[in-house]
């Protein structure tokens, strides 16, 4: 995965610290508003994602009154948008894009491709949603449900087993965690429409999600049935090599590819060692 992500993931990260009950309801307020805008400029697409830290405001601030509330969440918000209006509206132009590479390629080193490549011809929204079009593969639409069916269903069981103990605006209305978790990955789906790299929305999904889970989780904001959880695993108690072996083949056996027409890896878990011994061997006789 790009470098991007790993921005995107530490800023939510130091978001839902900063969101901690030890600290002033302001502060995660604050940082919303001054460094979401940030965050826009590295990512663009985060705007998708903001559900899952609007919620997280919700509950922090739950205390006050719901006018206050959603004023509040509003305001901290409208830098971010600007930002992200202001990007979409803007799309870079031929001459621009020749100074960036020529910049690039000058400062850096670096040829301009990849993402940089394809910024010329799909800056605006429309061309980025017919051009993935054409890139959209009828196995790749059987392949990547079934891989957020298989990749999520570990924190689905968990949300869907799990509620929160108070009763918090538009989530006491649902009676566990999953449906409302579906809900804020709601804007998500529309990604998969405009980008060809399925692989990385699904990455980001799943680690807002179970981010956002573990959230609620360490601040003691859910309680959880573990017993409903038990019975429905209850096929695989007291087989402990059986459990090993589906552990070991589910987390290491498998990964979807950054890209759409790309296929699923097998056995990544095998190949990093093998790979990783081979290259030692051959520097060791090379020498």
């Amino acid at each position: 995965m790009a470098r991007k992500e790993t921005f995107i993931f530490i800023g939510f990260l130091l978001f839902l610290n900063i969101s901690n009950f030890n600290y002033s309801s302001n502060l995660p307020l604050f940082y919303v508003f001054f460094v979401l805008p940030i965050i826009c400029l590295i990512w663009e697409p985060v705007v998708f994602f903001f559900p899952f830290i609007a919620s997280v405001l919700i509950i922090r601030l739950r205390h006050n009154q719901i006018t206050a509330l959603l004023s509040k969440i509003t305001i901290s918000f409208i830098p971010a948008l600007i930002v992200a209006m202001i990007i979409a509206t803007n799309p870079i132009t031929p001459e621009n894009h020749l100074i960036m590479e020529s910049s690039l390629k000058e400062n850096f080193g670096e040829d301009c491709y990849m993402a940089c490549g394809m910024l010329l011809s799909r800056s605006s929204i429309i061309s980025q949603f017919v051009q993935n079009f054409e890139s959209v593969t009828f196995d790749g639409l059987i392949r990547y449900p079934l891989i957020i069916l298989i990749g999520f269903a570990p924190i689905f069981l968990l949300s869907f087993n799990s509620k929160l103990k108070k009763e918090i605006l538009f989530f006491k209305h649902f009676k566990n965690l999953l449906h409302p978790i579906l809900l804020l990955l709601t804007p998500a789906f529309f990604l998969f429409t405009m980008m060809g790299d399925w692989g990385r929305i699904v990455n980001i999904s799943y680690t807002f999600t179970a981010l956002f889970y573990f959230y609620l989780l360490q601040n003691n904001l859910i309680k959880i049935n573990l017993g409903k959880i038990t019975k429905k695993i209850s096929f695989i108690q007291n087989k402990k090599p059986l459990l090993v072996i589906c552990f070991v083949l589910y987390a290491f056996g498998w990964t979807p590819q950054t890209s759409l027409r790309g296929d699923v890896s097998s056995f990544p878990g095998y190949r990093v060692p093998y790979k990783t011994v081979k290259i030692l061997y051959q520097k060791i006789n090379n020498n």
